[in-house]
């Protein structure tokens, strides 16, 4: 054991109690001491460990329960750099499949492991492993601080010193190169190592460097044999995702991220990536899978976040803006469970600002105007508190969208002025170049929709002036399934019902209707002719709500 540091710990992660104690067993036989072994049966246990312990190997069982998964775990110690650059990372796992290996080789792992784990293989494996980080382990430790310059130097000093590290050196030397934006001096290191087995991961390397010089064709060229290759063909398709993106080619790109998600789904970045990709192409529903699935993956670990729920919810609203008639309650219902879900998990003063945003646009989707109205009054009054916590780029997408709702025009104007100054600032995020072009073809809907609702209205009014009632009535039906805020059509149909009710609806179905007619705390309220019309109304079908402001209780999707 010669190859172990004699005072640097070891960490094994299992959840499985017989599993941890045949771990330790077996590094003691190895020749580690009692002490440097540490054992942890959660992820909780291990990064806690991890805020006071500089580990030189980490023994990771995959299956960790219920709770945060070894994949899941991983990406944290890595993403936060709680592990040494030098640490060894081995997976444990009772499945080494190639869908398994290809899940983990975007954390680059040292090695697998298949259970059940005996010492002989522990024995043969461990050192090995052991020796290829600590013979570049200064090399490393430079790259993972920052210093480039230097780390080009150790790495030239490890490749006099230890012909067998040559290419792992070289690799790190082209990294620090590429991280110095000196992309000519990369590529002529890569491929000087172009035959390494590692050949497949300098390919991908050269790919990026290509990428980067907006040299797309060479990369797509470089790219296409990778995409078939068993490990790196994920972050192949992801790189070549990119490429079209880059070059408009939505479609294509939309492609190839959704095969790279369905060949590794454990990558959360990948399945936001095919969610603003979808969102660029205004494929709601492909945008909203993603959007889902990231959420899937991100459960119990460190990058589920408020802000990933807000995102799916937002599409979920936007589904429901432009579906069918029979469709529109399915996603609001949905959404009422998406709130549910984050306020189970997240604490009130966190969500409470957004989600009185998001109340109000599925309020008004939903027909209900003054709750809308009144969710919305309660945001605004919540922001003039928190003055110093500035709208992120979705609080704002979601304002314009709620701002045009109640045809506040100007305010929409302004909204849309400052995203457009965002996605100036940061043009280059495949996130921000889709969400401009999401906005553009959600205005254009939004527009068309306005057209058909004119159309209606227009029609409606010739109707109504021959005193054909029951045909009006049809068209402002439509108009107002199209838009539940627009108050021109609220105020016709409420005139209408009094004429006409539509053929073969029930008492039930007309009341439900005039109280979606509710122009409550609107100016079209005060005029003599809409309160007559609902006087008749309410002796008609027996709603006194049809003039009463709702309580402070009546509330659509029940927020504490």
């Amino acid at each position: 054991m010669k190859e172990f540091h004699n005072q640097r710990p070891v960490l094994v992660i299992d959840d499985c109690q017989i599993y941890r104690v045949a771990s330790k067993t077996m590094l003691l036989k190895l020749g580690l001491n009692p002490e440097q072994i540490l054992l942890a049966k959660d992820a909780s246990t291990a990064l806690d460990f991890c805020q006071t312990e500089s580990f030189q190997l980490v023994l990771c069982d995959y299956n960790l329960g219920s709770h945060t998964n070894g994949h899941q775990l991983l990406d944290e110690m890595i993403y936060r750099k709680l592990l040494p650059a030098d640490c060894a990372i081995v997976i444990v796992t009772g499945n080494a499949s190639t869908e398994v290996v290809r899940g983990f080789a975007d954390l680059k792992p040292d090695g697998f492991l298949v259970k059940p784990v005996n010492f002989l293989t522990l024995q043969q494996r461990l050192p090995k492993i052991i020796r290829r980080k600590r013979m570049i382990s200064q090399v490393l430790t430079t790259y993972a601080g920052g210093d480039f310059n230097h780390a080009i130097k150790l790495a030239e000093d490890a490749v006099d010193s230890a012909t067998e590290m040559t290419n792992s050196a070289l690799l790190l030397k082209a990294r620090a190169l590429i991280a110095l934006n000196k992309l000519d001096d990369a590529r002529n290191v890569l491929i000087s190592i172009n035959d390494a087995p590692e050949s497949s991961l300098i390919q991908l390397e050269l790919a990026q460097i290509a990428f980067k010089q907006k040299q797309f064709k060479l990369c797509e060229t470089v790219l296409k044999p990778l995409e078939k290759d068993p490990i790196t063909c994920t972050a192949a398709l992801q790189l070549s995702a990119e490429v079209l993106f880059k070059q408009a080619l939505f479609e294509l790109a939309l492609k190839k991220i959704v095969e790279s998600v369905a060949k590794s789904p454990k990558h959360i970045v990948r399945h936001l990536m095919k969610a603003h990709i979808a969102m660029a192409q205004f494929d709601l529903k492909t945008a909203y899978q993603g959007a889902a699935g990231a959420l899937k993956e991100a459960s119990n670990s460190f990058r589920e976040t408020l802000a990933l729920h807000h995102f799916a919810a937002q599409l979920t609203l936007d589904r429901s803006q432009f579906a069918d008639t029979k469709d529109k309650q399915k996603y609001l219902n949905r959404f009422t469970l998406q709130c549910q879900s984050w306020r189970n998990r997240f604490d009130f003063k966190e969500y409470k600002r957004f989600e009185l945003l998001l109340m109000a646009r599925a309020s008004g989707l939903g027909g209900a105007i003054t709750k809308a109205i009144a969710y919305f009054d309660e945001y605004q009054q919540y922001i003039k508190k928190a003055k110093s916590q500035p709208a992120s780029v979705n609080e704002q997408i979601e304002l314009a969208k709620v701002y045009l709702m109640f045809n506040n025009i100007d305010a929409y104007q302004a909204t849309m002025q400052v995203l457009a100054r965002e996605f100036n600032r940061d043009s280059t995020t495949i996130e921000h170049q889709a969400f401009r072009r999401y906005l553009a073809r959600w205005c254009e809907q939004v527009e068309r929709i306005s057209a058909q609702i004119s159309n209606l209205k227009t029609a409606s009014k010739n109707l109504l002036h021959n005193k054909s009632y029951g045909m009006a009535l049809e068209k402002l039906i439509k108009a107002q399934e199209l838009n539940a805020l627009d108050e021109e059509v609220a105020s016709m149909l409420i005139f209408c019902l009094t004429k006409a009710w539509p053929a073969g609806w029930s008492k039930q179905e007309v009341s439900r209707l005039a109280l979606k007619c509710r122009l409550v705390s609107t100016s079209k309220f005060n005029t003599a002719a809409y309160r007559r019309n609902c006087q008749i109304l309410v002796a008609q079908l027996d709603i006194k709500e049809l003039i009463q402001w709702p309580s402070a209780s009546d509330n659509l999707l029940g927020t504490r």
